[in-house]
């Protein structure tokens, strides 16, 4: 089956039919192209990593990346796509000794 363009309702993008290339053909162009622009080729799917990594790092919350994923859980969206941000942790605490120090100095 091919995919094709789905212009219901349905939360998918893409539907099978046999009218349109297979999935494949989409990754080979999408191959071609980067070499193309002469960038680093990915696999197609990585967009979908670097889509949702790029909402992450945006501050958008666990549960709408999850959402627009399609996964049952926030916590499977953190397990997969979390770890390339470790540096919110630290970005937290920064902000939290930040007001920590405001308050203390207004109490002072």
């Amino acid at each position: 089956m091919k995919p094709s363009i789905d212009n219901s309702t349905s939360d998918y993008i893409f539907k099978y039919s046999e009218d349109l290339p297979r999935a494949e053909h989409y990754a080979n162009r999408f191959k071609k192209y980067c070499k193309l622009a002469g960038v680093k080729t990915i696999r197609f799917h990585d967009l979908r990593h670097s889509h949702a990594s790029l909402f992450i790092a945006s501050g958008e919350d666990r549960f709408t990346v999850s959402k627009r994923l399609g996964h049952a859980s926030t916590t499977f969206t953190e397990t997969i796509y979390g770890h390339p941000f470790p540096d919110k942790q630290n970005s937290i605490t920064s902000l939290l000794e930040a007001t920590f120090k405001k308050d203390f100095k207004k109490s002072v």
